[in-house]
């Protein structure tokens, strides 16, 4: 790689020497990362992420998202009634029905459910038994999806942001508990996370010849049509701004062309799986819009406009302030360097001014940041706009809000800086020039700044904003992990209550039915992954009547399972009594049991019912808001109020 700022060697020559060399270094090879300018080939690998280093960036992530997969609950029942059930059904031959899958609404594509049977039916190739086990492996597949997506969008952030926003993006994703959530989420909205992920970090890339920049767009429009098709349509609301870009960039008619042709490639895909199942003509993810169209959405979940500024504060505190706030910062920036330009030029060293950049291309990169920022902005707002609102909605542009957040703390603290050095601005540029460093040159350019130097004061500053980020996200993770995780752990010590039933009974019956029954809990069921399979018992999901008054899943048939229209379903949420059994049919029974309950308490009835198992589950009503949401060492377990998560068995009589 061919060496840079040669004049910054000799120590003896003067301040204006220096200041010519440079000049002319500069003029001679000046790299400027933008999308209108080619970088010279020479130095193209400095504008580059080594793939060694992109090696170790996809460890880190694999490493948190695989804990992740292990240990964070299932956040979401449409996770579990939506896409596990689903996915055993397939895999197992049973599995609960919501109404979305009734062939009279078919609002859910069979293909994303798909792409995660394929990883199941490898974990069950490669000998796998347990149901539990395979559970995991399809998290598993979900985790090391994530780290690929995340490695290349912190990749393009490197190549078009610079290694310092990299590495802000990169720490705040792996300390945010937002990415925890959402990075082995069974959602569509985690897997629109990912192609988006993939789409973002290829449309920051850098190209060099025009084959790239072909190969860059035709990439962002594929992962673009899967995060839309395969995953969430709504999410191309957020797809705005790379949509233009691309028009702009790539020419219109050529993305047209190749939009289309992509686009076609996935609803032929699409139709044709949902065909097989559902035996009906029609595109899965259009009924799903057509639904949410009209008051649709409006019948589930509605919430306040200010949910989400709660929500993303506990997920990502300080991150999600610093991301508010991003658009203003960057043009602050913009206007301070051109001050710190203004400066060199009063003090007399106009030499000194294009050691750095030009105003019209310092201008282009502030601006084009602002393109590159605006996907989160644009589906912040739209979200925020809709009655329905759930967490995961946001799930598609948490990387980006990532992002938001680093560039607006690096430039704060980049601002902090010029305003400590203004006055000795031309003794600092030229320190910097003498230091010659080449990864500082680089960012220089592709941040838009000045040549300074972090001082004292905000390297104090960023150590304590990045160790408050970190700390507060893994405070919220161990919070979510401890105070939740009781149905995961309540239900595996089911499935191995009944695994060793089966293996020391004796008898030739088959399919012997065995009914799991919860009542207020039914939510809260991780699936039916945590039912174990055997020729000997039928284990099944039942429902006890509970104080919920809505629509409750049922199995599907056990004839033609997806293409049969289930009887007494409906889209309103309406109660169906034939969901529930009698107490009486039960065998087992899991509860959350706390004091003072108004529903009924099975573990009471020690006449009927005794207890196998237990595990704390957090009473959120009886915490304080701060320990419940925030993991506090010896504070939150001694303020925070916990009942009991059971597993109750009949009693033999």
């Amino acid at each position: 790689m061919k060496k840079r700022g040669k004049a910054g060697k000799n120590s003896s020559s003067s301040s204006e020497e220096v200041i010519s060399q440079q000049q002319n270094h500069i003029n001679n090879k000046e790299l400027l990362p933008t999308p209108k300018i080619s970088v010279q080939d020479q130095a193209f690998e400095e504008y580059k992420l080594p793939l060694k280093a992109n090696n170790y960036i996809f460890f880190c992530f694999f490493i948190i998202n695989i804990i992740a997969a292990f240990l964070m609950p299932i956040s979401d029942c449409d996770e579990t009634f939506n896409y596990w059930e689903p996915t055993h059904l397939i895999l197992y031959g049973k599995g609960l029905q919501t109404w979305e899958y009734s062939p009279v609404y078919a609002l859910r594509s069979y293909l994303y459910v798909w792409l995660h049977v394929i990883v199941g039916k490898i974990a069950l190739f490669i000998g796998f038994n347990s149901s539990i086990e395979v559970f995991y492996a399809i998290r598993v597949g979900l985790a090391f999806l994530c780290s690929l997506s995340e490695s290349i969008f912190i990749k393009g952030i490197y190549e078009r942001f610079g290694s310092r926003i990299a590495i802000w993006s990169m720490l705040i994703m792996l300390s945010s508990s937002g990415m925890f959530i959402s990075s082995v989420s069974y959602l569509p909205s985690t897997f629109s996370m990912y192609m988006l992920m993939f789409a973002f970090g290829t449309w920051y890339s850098l190209t060099s010849n025009q084959l790239e920049v072909l190969m860059k767009y035709i990439f962002v429009i594929i992962f673009v049509g899967c995060a839309i098709i395969i995953g969430w349509p709504f999410c191309v609301v957020c797809c705005i701004p790379v949509a233009i870009d691309t028009i702009v960039k790539y020419g219109f008619l050529k993305a047209l062309k190749m939009a289309v042709q992509v686009s076609l490639f996935l609803i032929m895909i699409t139709t044709a799986v949902d065909y097989h199942y559902y035996k009906k003509l029609f595109f899965a993810p259009l009924n799903l819009v057509l639904y949410n169209k009209g008051e649709g959405s409006e019948k589930f979940g509605v919430e306040p406009w200010n949910y989400y500024f709660k929500n993303l504060i506990l997920n990502f505190n300080l991150t999600f302030l610093f991301s508010l706030i991003t658009p203003f910062v960057i043009l602050l920036h913009y206007l301070l360097t051109k001050l710190w330009d203004k400066n060199l030029l009063v003090l007399g060293n106009t030499s000194l001014l294009t050691s750095y950049l030009n105003t019209t291309h310092r201008w282009y990169i502030h601006y084009r940041w602002l393109i590159y920022l605006s996907p989160f902005y644009i589906w912040f707002i739209f979200m925020t706009s809709l009655p329905h609102k759930e967490e995961r909605f946001m799930f598609v542009v948490y990387p980006v809000l990532c992002l938001c957040g680093g560039v607006s703390i690096e430039f704060i603290l980049q601002i902090l800086d010029i305003l400590i050095y203004k006055n000795n601005s031309i003794k600092i540029t030229i320190e910097s020039i003498k230091e010659d460093d080449a990864i500082q040159n680089v960012d220089i350019y592709k941040m838009g700044t000045v040549r300074t130097r972090r001082s004292i004061f905000t390297n104090i500053v960023m150590f304590l904003i990045i160790t408050l980020i970190a700390v507060i996200g893994l405070s919220r993770t161990l919070s979510n992990v401890k105070n939740f995780s009781a149905p995961l752990r309540v239900y595996s010590n089911l499935h191995q209550e009944i695994t060793i039933l089966d293996s020391t009974i004796k008898t030739n019956k088959t399919n012997i039915p065995v009914n799991v029954c919860v009542g207020k809990e039914w939510y809260r069921f991780p699936s039916s992954f945590f039912l174990p399979t055997s020729n000997t018992f039928d284990v099944r999901l039942r429902f006890l009547k509970s104080g919920f008054s809505g629509l409750l899943p049922k199995y599907f048939a056990d004839k033609n399972p997806t293409s049969s229209i289930p009887t007494r379903m409906n889209d309103e949420n309406r109660e169906e009594m034939d969901r529930y059994v009698k107490e009486s049919k039960c065998h087992y029974i899991i509860d959350f049991d706390i004091e003072d309950q108004a529903e009924e308490s099975y573990l009471n009835k020690q006449e009927d019912w005794e207890l196998v198992y237990s595990y704390p589950f957090l009473d959120a009503n009886k915490s304080p808001n701060l320990y419940r949401s925030f993991f506090i060492p010896y504070l939150s377990d001694k303020r925070n109020v916990f009942g009991r998560y059971v597993l109750l068995t009949r009693k033999k009589k």
